[in-house]
């Protein structure tokens, strides 16, 4: 056996070790979604799903997948995809909100650089600016208020404001700063939708 077939050979093994290991040890309401997606599975995982329904009295026979509830759902694109279950939600949840902490970073520093230029009173505000934005981001990944994010929403499109305006302001700005300025700030909208979306769905 040659050394790629060998590799080949341990991936294998190893996915196969995976789903040997995840599908007993998934919940009730894990291994349902498993069964309605079944044939999205490789049928090794399928099958083992549905004895681990079997063997849980989740249902009595394989018979059961024919009933309306079991039937295989056609998987159809969303913008905001449902979690498939609250631990990859809060997970996601937390991920999204320390890229929005990650974010109040910019006008921070930028805040920063106007204090030293002399601008003290600009330079304050996007600090601020700044802080009360990553204080937000961070509430966000711990607990949440519906409130917050359309506060976040608020301030995001006041800082989308500014930016353009500035760059706006200045005659040589360059298309492509108004073209990274457009996908961030819709990113951080799209961010925050999505964390309200899944949140809101709990």
């Amino acid at each position: 056996m040659s050394k790629l077939q060998q590799i080949f050979k341990r991936r294998a093994s190893e996915k196969q070790k995976d789903f040997h290991d995840l599908i007993p040890g998934s919940s009730d309401e894990e291994l349902i979604r498993i069964l309605k997606q079944r044939t999205y599975f490789i049928p090794e995982a399928a099958q083992l799903a549905v004895e681990e329904a079997i063997k849980r009295g989740i249902i009595h026979s394989e018979e059961d997948l024919l009933h309306e509830d079991y039937r295989v759902k056609e998987l159809r694109f969303s913008w905001f995809p449902e979690p498939a279950n609250d631990k990859i939600r809060l997970r996601l949840i937390k991920s999204l909100g320390r890229s929005l902490v990650f974010c109040g970073i910019f006008p921070l520093v930028y805040g920063l650089i106007k204090m030293n230029a002399g601008h003290q009173f600009e330079g304050a505000l996007l600090a601020l600016f700044a802080l009360i934005w990553m204080s937000l981001a961070s509430q966000l990944t711990r607990t949440f208020h519906k409130q917050i994010v359309f506060v976040m929403l608020a301030a995001n499109a006041i800082g989308a404001s500014y930016v353009f305006i500035r760059l706006i302001s200045f005659n040589q700005s360059p298309l492509m700063d108004l073209f990274v300025a457009v996908v961030l700030f819709a990113l951080i909208t799209y961010a925050l939708i999505y964390i309200y979306t899944i949140r809101n769905r709990v």
